[in-house]
């Protein structure tokens, strides 16, 4: 099956006040509908603004709701009593179970906040809620070097989810390349490019660019410049 290309500049914009974001998988808006990758059904570029903005408490219900923040701090608390505030290079994870109410928001006075919220279907419905959240920086992110931080059995210092799918992280300096493995047979491929430029299954990548690739038991990447890379490996039947 042929790669899926969604390009930064295709995703569509929502300007809300208390948040600003691009929808990878967009159905909120009358742009062309791209349909979930699999189990991952929602990708959101969010910038929050400073000085308390953020949602109020909303509910969750059957879904692993994955927030990376890529700068300033994202500050989090929920109905099971949960709270955390989680800086640039942090990650958290909400699996929402049979039900929880949180919310998320930016308390610093002058700096915005920026995270990718990511949502995955789960692969038990109706089980306890959890909360997770880890910073992750060496030993655990070394350059040119592709980290696990979130997986099923939250091995090697990971996240668990409750899915059969694995979230990394990539850093990679410019002319470097990198490989990563499927690590289920069965999973694809979704690539985000963060920042920077690679070249991945042929394609030419750009800052928030990103590729879903299915039927591949390996990718390399080739960085043509200082590269920030995520990547989603999730089921996708």
């Amino acid at each position: 099956m042929k790669n899926i290309l969604h390009k930064a500049n295709e995703r569509p914009h929502f300007d809300i006040g208390w948040i600003q974001y691009y929808s990878s998988f967009d159905s909120e808006s009358e742009a062309p509908l791209k349909d979930p990758f699999g189990k991952l059904i929602s990708i959101y570029d969010c910038i929050i603004p400073s000085g308390g903005q953020g949602s109020g408490m909303h509910p969750h219900e059957d879904m692993e709701v994955i927030s990376v923040v890529l700068s300033g701090v994202l500050s989090h608390q929920d109905s099971k009593g949960n709270y955390g505030k989680i800086p640039a290079g942090g990650l958290q994870v909400m699996s929402a179970g049979c039900g929880i109410m949180h919310a998320e928001f930016n308390d610093l006075a002058e700096q915005t906040c920026e995270i990718l919220q990511i949502n995955i279907l789960p692969k038990q419905n109706n089980l306890t809620p959890t909360y997770q959240n880890k910073v992750f920086s060496k030993p655990d992110i070394t350059t040119n070097h592709i980290t696990t931080m979130v997986s099923p059995d939250g091995s090697n210092r990971s996240l668990k989810i409750n899915q059969d799918a694995y979230i990394s992280y990539g850093l990679l300096e410019a002319g470097t390349s990198a490989n990563y493995q499927v690590k289920l047979a069965a999973n694809g491929i979704y690539l985000f490019l963060i920042d920077g430029n690679i070249e991945v299954a042929g394609e030419n990548l750009s800052k928030r660019d990103a590729i879903a690739i299915k039927n591949v038991q390996e990718i390399n990447i080739k960085s043509k410049e200082k590269a920030k890379i995520l990547i989603l490996e999730v089921p996708i039947d």
